[in-house]
């Protein structure tokens, strides 16, 4: 039963860090992520170019 108990003490010495530390971390980096591409997206959106040409109308022309 030793054997186990220090087998099982190095697998929760390993897993311990990961899971407090390493999880966390990888959330936040995939929730900042996610805010970056957002951010981009709704950028291109809001400064995409309108489907208009870039001429005026003609106001002196009466409509007919």
């Amino acid at each position: 039963m030793s054997q186990l108990s220090a087998n099982m003490d190095k697998h929760e010495r390993l897993i311990r860090p990961i899971r407090e530390i390493l999880l966390p971390l990888l959330v936040l980096l995939a929730l900042a992520t996610c805010v970056s591409l957002a951010r981009f997206a709704f950028a291109t959106l809001v400064h995409a170019p309108s489907g208009k040409s870039g001429k005026p109308a003609d106001i002196r022309i009466e409509p007919r």
